[in-house]
Order: structure tokens, then C-alpha cells, then sequence
């Protein structure tokens, strides 16, 4: 059954995942920073739109990066949406807690198997540490329009 509006409103499907140690951004290679590890699923059929928002905790050495990137991904895939830090706000050995807001197009591919979600980060010209002290994402699935196939 497909989605019917004002019938059939089921609860968002919401889940919160943690980071589990430090990670490195190395720097010019994109690096998986949180990962739903198993698939995340809809309950019915229809299409979803997933909305990942969450607190990068980030920590810049030395020299900060020029330029830092969020991204999110289905597994091992390529990147369906990002978000760039805005580069003036990347200090030299600054502890920083950096909110985010993602949301990915509308797909079918979240019924009935699920997908797993990667969250990453790219750091430009100098590394980067994502701490996981601080940072977390919560993924969760919105009904979308119905209109795919």
C-alpha cells in the first residue's frame, strides 16, 4: 500500500547513532566518520526521503583545513547530498561542536530490505579529527510523495 494521507500516518522512523572513537580526516580523502552498520528500513511500502541531522565535533591541529565537508551516502556509493563548513569558522586547535542538517532524495530503496547510511567527512589541504566525543547523528525516514515507481 502506498501512502495515504490522513490514513494511514504512521510515526517517522527515527534511530540515533554514535560515534565510537576519534577519527582522522585525512586530508583530500573522503572518510567514513558514522555508519548505521545494518540496514535501515521503512516498516510499510512507499517511497522515503532520509533527514540526518546531528553535532560533528571537530578538532583542527596546527593549520585548520581550508575547506571541511559532510556528506551522506548509501553504502559504499556515491555521495547523495553534503554540506560544506563554512571555512572562516575552522580554528586552530579549537574544540568545535558543528551542527548538521541533511536530507537525501526520495527513493523506494528504503522498503522492504533497507539501506545502509555512511555519514563522511573530507577535510582540504590539512587534516582534521572528527571526535567522538560530542558527535552523533540521527537518521530518520520521512514519508515522501509517492510519485516514484
Amino acid at each position: 500500500m502506498g501512502n495515504v494521507y490522513g490514513v494511514d500516518a504512521e510515526t517517522p522512523l527515527v534511530q540515533h547513532f554514535t560515534a565510537l572513537a576519534d577519527v582522522t580526516l585525512t586530508a583530500g580523502t573522503e572518510t567514513t566518520v558514522l555508519t548505521t552498520t545494518t540496514a535501515f528500513a521503512a516498516t510499510t511500502p512507499g517511497s522515503y526521503y532520509p533527514v540526518i541531522r546531528g553535532m560533528f565535533a571537530n578538532l583542527c591541529g596546527g593549520t585548520a583545513p581550508t575547506a571541511l565537508t559532510l556528506a551522506a551516502r548509501i553504502h559504499s556509493g556515491s555521495d547523495f547530498v553534503s554540506q560544506v563548513v563554512p571555512p572562516a569558522s575552522l580554528v586552530v586547535s579549537v574544540y568545535q561542536l558543528i551542527w548538521f542538517e541533511l536530507i537525501g532524495p526520495e527513493s523506494t530503496l528504503w522498503y522492504p530490505g533497507g539501506q545502509i547510511l555512511e555519514l563522511t567527512g573530507l577535510a582540504a589541504t590539512t587534516a582534521s579529527t572528527w571526535k567522538f566525543s560530542g558527535s552523533y547523528m540521527n537518521l530518520e525516514l520521512k514519508r515522501g510523495l509517492n510519485t516514484l515507481p
